[in-house]
């Protein structure tokens, strides 16, 4: 090989290692049998775990040592199924360095030889998705304040989406309904299969649905006198209803 492509190929080569070590996937390959040990992987990882990449190479318990114990198992399992030819994505948690905890992607699959069918190595790669977890841990966690505050209400409350799809309601909207959760969650204002009545007795107009003038209007309803038609009764449930809309500031 001349000089100059012998030069061209260590700029490759650097430029390569430049990626590899500025990406945000960590790349990696790993033996296909016994405790899988990793056999490359890319500088990234020590941004990601605080481990140089030689020691898991050096190491090669290292990464199977320090996955959470209760994640251990499947994780095992799943990389069996990967030889067995099934590509995976999987998520755990990882011990960095410097003991912190992250949520590992860990997305796998199986090489094998094109002439012969053996297996060569597994190939995947690794990205944090620690903030994901948390964000989603958090947003079950108001999901579940929200609905402890929505039953301990002596009113029925009822949520709505901008198309009028129901996000939620509690008990005793179901009550004055005469439907249960299933029926009303999912459910569009037009799907109520009730009517409403006003004050007067004359039968209210869709547009006029409480959840609709919100909507069109962006104006709340206040201490609306309205009655629900229910079919299962003969008499109207007569309600005050009280709605407003939380917009956010997105054009």
């Amino acid at each position: 090989m001349s000089p100059h492509n012998t030069s061209q190929l260590e700029t490759k080569v650097t430029h390569l290692e430049h990626l590899l070590s500025d990406a945000p996937l960590t790349i990696y390959t790993r033996k296909p049998f016994d405790n899988f040990p990793i056999t490359f992987i890319s500088n990234s990882v020590e941004k990601l775990l605080g481990h140089r990449a030689q020691e898991f190479i050096d190491t090669p318990n290292l990464w199977l040592e320090n996955i959470h114990p209760d994640d251990k198992d499947h994780v095992v399992t799943n990389l069996h199924r990967v030889l067995l030819g099934d590509p995976i994505i999987h998520k755990y948690r990882f011990k960095t360095k410097n003991g912190d905890w992250k949520w590992i992607r860990d997305r796998a699959k199986l090489i094998t030889d094109k002439t012969t069918g053996n297996s060569l190595e597994i190939i995947g790669g690794w990205t944090d998705m620690s903030e994901l977890i948390q964000a989603e841990d958090a947003l079950r966690q108001s999901e579940k304040k929200h609905r402890f505050l929505l039953e301990q209400v002596n009113a029925g409350m009822i949520v709505h989406a901008l198309d009028t799809r129901i996000i939620s309601c509690n008990e005793q909207a179901q009550r004055l309904f005469g439907l249960n959760e299933e029926d009303l969650v999912g459910a569009f204002a037009s799907d109520y299969g009730h009517s409403f009545v006003n004050e007067d007795g004359t039968l209210t107009a869709f547009d006029d649905f409480p959840v609709n003038q919100v909507v069109n209007t962006h104006k709340s309803v206040k201490n609306r006198v309205l009655g629900i038609e229910r079919n299962d009764l003969d008499d109207i449930v007569w309600v005050m209803v009280n709605a407003f809309a939380e917009f956010d500031n997105v054009n």
